[in-house]
């Protein structure tokens, strides 16, 4: 999309089909430790992202 146009959230979660959230750590020996995995299922416009945790 081109700069100014604004996101259509059906298009991101036709797309998108995992989200993957990663924080920064010093207890972990590579320094990020995955904090959750969500499947994104859809878009609705009244409730907004359709996710489904998975981990």
């Amino acid at each position: 999309m081109e700069a100014g146009v604004p996101p259509v959230p059906e298009a991101i979660a036709e797309a998108v089909n995992v989200l993957v959230f990663i924080r920064k750590t010093n207890k972990a020996p590579q320094g990020r430790q995955v904090t959750s995995i969500l499947e994104l299922q859809g878009y609705d416009k009244t409730r907004g992202y359709l996710t489904r945790e998975l981990a």
